[in-house]
């Protein structure tokens, strides 16, 4: 009797382990999910960054086109030129590189691009530029396949001026 008055109230050891194991089994799981999530974050994030750089070679394609007076090309290059600025295009499998006082260097697998004038396709001429109304290339995100086609449009004036000045 007088060791039952001594007894201080506490857990047993085998309350103990079965919350910590407990403990451990809620552990992993949270372990386990948040590791889920963060991958699932990861893949997200790439696959924005991806598009943001698609939408980026698409605005600045469709601007420098809309704004240049000539669009002039050899085969893995275009050139855009208006008043005293030139932007250079120059197209690789693996990235697309535009050039004006600076470079910007867009990491995109893309095609070589196709380059028509007048609905023709334009002579592969490595040494000469020509004059294109019409370029097209797809570029791969992931296993997707997405064409971009862009179209020039001259004014009268323009074509005139232009065939005045190349011969």
């Amino acid at each position: 009797m007088k060791a039952e008055k001594n007894m201080i109230p506490a857990f047993t050891i085998m309350e103990l382990t079965i919350a910590m194991l407990i403990s451990a089994i809620v552990i992993a799981f949270a372990y386990t999910g948040f590791g889920l999530i963060h991958k699932i974050y990861l893949d997200f994030n790439k696959k924005h960054q991806q598009l943001a750089v698609l939408l980026k070679v698409n605005e600045l394609l469709k601007k420098d086109l809309a704004r240049c007076e000539v669009a002039e090309a050899k085969p893995d290059e275009l050139r855009l030129r208006w008043n005293n600025e030139t932007v250079i295009y120059t197209f690789t499998p693996d990235y697309l590189l535009r050039t004006t006082t600076e470079t910007d260097t867009f990491k995109v697998k893309l095609t070589a691009p196709r380059l028509q004038f007048e609905d023709q396709e334009i002579e592969q001429d490595e040494s000469a530029y020509q004059l294109i109304d019409d370029l097209q290339f797809d570029v791969y995100s992931g296993s997707d396949r997405l064409p971009y086609h862009y179209y020039k449009y001259y004014s009268s004036a323009q074509l005139y001026l232009n065939s005045y000045a190349s011969h």
